[in-house]
């Protein structure tokens, strides 16, 4: 379960700002629930070999179906399905996803979301109608990742589930049903649920279906507390999970194969023709979508806690560190242990720190930044200045030169991020002569 929880560092938030959490495999995640107008709903179709469960509890218990359930994908040792991701009620700006899945159970590091082995392709739409095909692997040692636009295939071997997360990004990093392989399905959801209900038998696509509906709590630092429903539907035959409906979001799964002798190959990410391959660690800066170095960097007025308004004008001829963040989002807490470490190396050199808060509304980054004791800028109601740079992934650092010009952008959580900040800090610092 730790494992998994680890994987909460990998996600980011969505576009349109607003976290959710969303319990798929047995550990509890902050997702991006990315969706889109138009979908078409999912068709699902029974399959002939599933693993024989023991019928199912009485239908009114709703906590003993997904106890059932639990039992069912811990007899799952391979599967593949056709899964898919699409908007329900009306929810909008995300990509529809569709992807065929296969995972099998293994005694192998955990590379992040999903456990064991794994191998993941297909494609998705975003709402304006950009369609990108992809494809990922990971065979208990090497994490292959298929790069359309680069023709290359992108290997970390050993990898850490953050540098998979960060390969991966909001987009493709939370697909699938985790919960098929996990070691202890559907644990924490039961373990943490304040309340199950059953809500009877529909079909999904065919196959006849319990519904169980699953409300929690949640009280995460800097994020105020929420109950949070889910919906999962159960196979009324073989007790293995077919959808979640969760925060505007649904995830389906059409079982193909269960238990089927699984070929090490199909787990390893072929490189196809006109391809390259290249060896990398998965922590390079991620910059793609952001505004360029070199560019001028967009001017703004912010102001701090105090009321007094900041502007990018105020520090010409000096370097601006801005670092876009929320207290919903898990990474960016993580990150800021790290961009202390730059103020306080820096403070003094000609060198301003400012976090640039973004969704105040959904927490107290005041009183966060306070209780943690972090001394760096504090900038208010960010939002509309996070447009501006093209923040979406959280965080999202940018170095500012004392000419008003990007040295350097990049988003998400890296360890390495101090050191090399601040070797690019020192190097802009020599050039001017300070």
């Amino acid at each position: 379960m730790d494992s998994l929880l680890r994987a909460e560092r990998i996600v980011r938030r969505t576009l349109r700002r607003r976290v959710r959490v969303i319990l798929i495999s047995g550990a509890l995640l902050p997702s991006l629930l990315y969706v889109s107008q138009g979908a078409a709903r999912t068709q699902i179709v029974p399959v002939e070999k599933v693993p024989t469960q023991q019928a199912s509890p009485p239908q009114t218990d709703a906590k003993a179906l997904l106890q059932a359930a639990a039992r069912a994908c811990s007899q799952v040792n391979t599967i593949k399905y056709a899964f898919e991701q699409e908007a329900v009620g009306g929810a909008q700006g995300a990509p529809h996803t569709s992807a065929t899945v296969r995972q099998a159970r293994a005694q192998v590091p955990v590379s992040g979301y999903m456990p064991g082995k794994y191998q993941v392709v297909g494609w998705l739409a975003r709402p304006d109608k950009q369609r990108e095909e992809f494809a990922y692997a990971y065979d208990g040692s090497s994490f292959r990742l298929m790069d359309s636009v680069a023709k290359v295939v992108l290997v970390v071997n050993a990898p850490s589930p953050n540098a998979v997360g960060r390969m991966l990004g909001p987009e493709k990093g939370l697909l699938g049903f985790p919960a098929f392989t996990h070691a202890e399905p559907f644990k924490d959801i039961i373990e943490r649920a304040e309340r199950f209900a059953y809500e009877g038998v529909v079909e999904v696509g065919g196959v006849p279906c319990h519904v169980v509906a699953v409300t929690t709590t949640y009280d995460h630092p800097g994020i105020p507390k929420t109950s949070f429903t889910s919906r999962w539907f159960i196979g009324v035959k073989d007790n293995l999970p077919r959808r979640l409906e969760a925060g505007g979001s649904r995830l389906s799964a059409r079982v193909l194969e269960v238990n089927q002798p699984a070929d090490e190959t199909q787990f390893v990410l072929n490189v196809p023709q006109g391809y390259g391959e290249k060896l990398v660690t998965g922590n390079e800066p991620l910059g793609k979508g952001l505004l360029a170095v070199g560019a001028l960097a967009p001017v703004w007025a912010l102001p701090d806690a105090r009321g007094r308004t900041h502007a990018l004008s105020d520090y010409r001829g000096k370097i601006v560190v801005m670092d876009f963040w929320g207290t919903w989002c898990v990474p960016c807490r993580k990150s800021m242990p790290h961009i202390q470490a730059l103020h306080e190396a820096f403070k003094d050199k000609g060198v301003v720190v400012f976090g640039v808060a973004v969704g105040d509304g959904e927490g107290d980054p005041v009183g966060y930044m306070k209780r943690y004791r972090y001394t760096y800028g504090l900038l208010l109601k960010g939002d509309a200045v996070a447009k501006l740079y093209a923040a979406v992934v959280m965080p999202t650092l940018y170095v500012i030169g004392p000419d008003g010009k990007v040295l350097h952008a990049e988003f998400g959580y890296r360890e390495n991020v101090r050191a090399e900040l601040g070797e690019l800090i020192e190097k802009e610092l020599k050039a001017g002569g300070r």
